[in-house]
């Protein structure tokens, strides 16, 4: 087999999908502004509510302080039983428990413990770095601040209060520890765009690895797979230059709403050589599909509506148009059919903190669908080349 010539038709390909001007904007902007318009509707609303529990001078702290921060709306709620109660019924979109002995705490030195109480779905990331950040500024920092220089009326330079201050910030005693509704640990993140992101990398690699059957088939139509044949190219490296040039479709449209989201929205992907690896695989998966519509089909009519069909259709039932907490328990189950539900399940445990081990399962099945698609694509094109 011929490398070189493997990489050639893989550029073809990609050049060839990239060069017609209507596959740019589907490409480059829509999934963009999806990943905005379903962070938006999904992600959290501009004003969420907060729930703190706790009563003392940190909780009073942390209370004033967001709600100074115009960004959230406060509630006071009883306890962790309660706060997690309306967070699992959506009436909070986070809850804040302070210990009892807060104070007690800083001033003996030792680490303040906080509770934070979630869902675990990566939309809340922004609301745990506020509250840590108000904890900071108008608790830890004052408190740490006047165990050093005395309360704000005892006598101390001006300078030397503001260096201490400053200094405070840098070492602040506070470990924020998070927990779902269930009362279940959990260590999320990514921000209320991530699960957005992950929907539409997922949606737009399976689509677009789908339309790129289109020129597969033109090149068949045009003779260009026979003038191929008709040189020392043998049948396999035709076949694996074309799969080879799905893949780079897949791996391309994938990487550049990787990027830009992380840029423009700050997602956070979590691990992100396993997210990548989980973008390798299921791009695998788009390869082998669109190689096999594109052996199977033979007019570009019948393969773009089939292309458009099967991925918004697999693509909703994945989980990529709703999140999949929406679907009922039926559905949930029957979205496990579709490889963007293993892909979308990977993605999100990544986000939750996971390694690489935590999402073999995920990447195990992507890999197994992959080979059975692209065994039956390089069966079915070598085929089809053999009858010319």
């Amino acid at each position: 087999m011929d490398l070189a010539k493997v990489g050639a038709i893989a550029r073809a390909n990609l050049v060839r999908l990239v060069r017609d001007r209507s596959n740019l904007v589907p490409m480059l902007l829509v999934p963009i502004v999806f990943v905005y318009l379903i962070g938006t509707q999904f992600g959290g609303e501009d004003r969420p509510d907060v729930g703190v529990a706790g009563t003392g001078p940190v909780a009073d702290a942390l209370v004033e302080g967001l709600r100074s921060s115009d960004a959230v709306d406060v509630a006071v709620v009883e306890d962790e039983a309660e706060a997690r109660r309306d967070v699992g019924a959506g009436k909070l979109a986070l809850g804040v428990v302070v210990p009892p002995d807060a104070d007690a705490v800083l001033a003996s030195g030792a680490p303040l413990e906080v509770v934070v109480v979630t869902e675990p779905d990566g939309s809340s990331g922004s609301l745990r770095t506020l509250v840590q950040g108000v904890l900071a500024e108008h608790a830890l920092v004052p408190s740490l601040a006047a165990e050093l220089v005395g309360p704000p009326g005892a006598p101390a330079d001006a300078e030397v209060r503001a260096t201490v201050a400053t200094a405070a910030e840098d070492v602040a005693r506070a470990r924020v520890e998070v927990r779902g509704p269930a009362g279940e640990e959990l260590e999320t993140a990514g921000g209320r765009f991530a699960g957005g992101a992950a929907q539409q990398l997922v949606l737009m690699v399976f689509l677009f690895t789908l339309v790129s059957a289109v020129p597969m088939v033109q090149s068949r139509r045009s003779g260009i797979a026979e003038r191929m044949l008709a040189t020392p190219t043998s049948t396999r490296t035709i076949v694996t230059g074309e799969a080879a040039g799905r893949w780079l479709v897949a791996l391309a449209q994938g990487a550049w709403i990787l990027v830009v989201s992380t840029v423009v929205f700050d997602v956070g992907w979590g691990y992100l050589p396993g997210a990548v690896l989980v973008l390798v695989a299921f791009g695998a998966v788009g390869a082998g599909a669109g190689m096999l519509l594109g052996a199977v089909l033979s007019d570009e009519g019948t393969v773009t509506g089939a292309s458009i069909l099967g991925g918004l259709t697999l693509g909703a039932l994945g989980g990529c148009m709703l999140p999949t907490e929406l679907f009922s328990p039926t559905l949930q189950t029957v979205s496990k059919v579709t490889p963007h539900a293993w892909a979308l399940d990977a993605f999100a445990v990544l986000r939750d903190g996971g390694g690489l081990l935590d999402v073999l399962a995920q990447l195990g099945v992507l890999a197994a669908i992959a080979v059975v698609l692209l065994g039956l694509a390089s069966w079915r094109l070598r085929v089809v080349l053999s009858q010319r």
